[in-house]
């Protein structure tokens, strides 16, 4: 027993001995690439600094850097650094003519490069805005990429360039691809365009019907965020369109919740009395959306749907009906399991 005891112990003395070795040797090399990278920042700003005596040379010093990934890497990191810090060179780096064919250059070389560089020289080109048929080529090359890192790079330096065409063509290419690629990452992803929000969602639902289902349900949640008026459009999809897609058509009523029309709530309380959908999913989205629309009628509805068999739509129909009225005022319920969900709210608030 004892020899067993000192074993484990003699075990975990040289695990906490190596474990701090490693720690020691981390840390080393930490402070060594920050040195380096200060070396190589270094080297960037004195090329940069001298410019004005031989912009053709000085272009081509820094090109040759810059196509090392290293030194990519520490000239982004000054780009990212200038959103926060004023610095005269960088900007002007970014911003005068006659350097602008460099990041053209740049991207003619990196277009051959593997994925991973790709996909980092499309980061970087976020940062300096730069509308050039080059630079378009390169990031349209990235939408096409099979890497994901290398498409959403490509999205991002379109949406901080603010040109809302290239980024409907990025997303056109994207859906005859059929990527794979989620309906969180498009909201998201269109939240951070910096032109006009409003010609965006426009041009993308010119569109809408050429794209495939999570392009759809992605850019739905984005003209709810933006509360861009598609209320009759949207309407009209309600009323008329029969293979409309199951995620597509619960996107659409919930932008009713975010955007008011009182005839959607019509349409959305007919309904929900009438159990249309025949589907709960369905009924719990009508029922958050209708917490939205106060009134007598949406009240009974609700009250109605306090007796579902559907936990989640007992659920909901408490929580909207608590957003319309008192649930202490709630009278004659006799189903248990209406009596027990507004039972279980009312003592939530206390």
């Amino acid at each position: 027993m004892i020899e067993h005891a000192t074993f484990i112990l003699s075990f975990f003395v040289v695990f906490f001995v190596l474990l701090l070795i490693y720690d020691i040797v981390s840390l080393y090399k930490r402070k060594n690439e920050q040195k380096m990278d200060q070396k190589k920042k270094e080297k960037l700003m004195n090329l940069i600094e001298k410019k004005e005596k031989n912009i053709k040379n000085s272009t081509k010093k820094i090109i040759k850097k810059l196509k090392s990934l290293s030194y990519l890497y520490v000239f982004c990191n000054m780009l990212e650094e200038n959103t926060q810090i004023e610095n005269q060179n960088i900007r002007d780096i970014v911003s005068k003519k006659q350097y602008q064919t460099l990041f053209s250059t740049l991207a003619f070389t990196y277009q051959k490069k593997d994925e991973l560089e790709k996909a980092y020289y499309a980061y970087m080109l976020q940062f300096i805005k730069i509308n050039q048929p080059e630079i378009d080529s390169f990031l349209f090359s990235c939408v096409t990429s099979k890497s994901l890192y290398c498409k959403e790079n490509a999205l991002q330096a379109f949406y901080r360039l603010g040109d809302s065409d290239k980024v409907v063509a990025s997303y056109q290419i994207m859906s005859k691809q059929n990527t794979n690629y989620g309906y969180k990452l498009v909201a998201d992803g269109l939240s951070n365009f910096t032109g006009s929000k409003q010609e965006l969602c426009s041009k993308l639902y010119e569109q809408f019907d050429d794209f495939k289902e999570p392009f759809k349900i992605g850019f739905l949640t984005f003209f709810r965020q933006c509360k861009y008026d598609l209320r009759k459009e949207l309407i009209n999809r309600l009323q008329t369109s029969k293979n409309i897609e199951k995620e597509v058509e619960i996107e659409i009523i919930r932008y009713f919740s975010k955007v008011i029309d009182k005839k959607a709530s019509i349409i959305l309380l007919e309904r929900l009395e009438n159990n249309y959908y025949k589907d709960f999913e369905y009924d719990v989205v009508i029922i958050q959306t209708l917490a939205h629309y106060p009134s007598e009628k949406a009240k009974k509805v609700l009250t109605k749907s306090l007796s579902n068999y559907n936990y989640y739509v007992r659920y909901n129909a408490a929580k909207s009906l608590m957003a319309m009225t008192d649930l202490k005022k709630i009278t004659g319920l006799t189903d248990p399991f209406a009596q027990e969900m507004i039972q279980s709210l009312i003592s939530q608030e206390v």
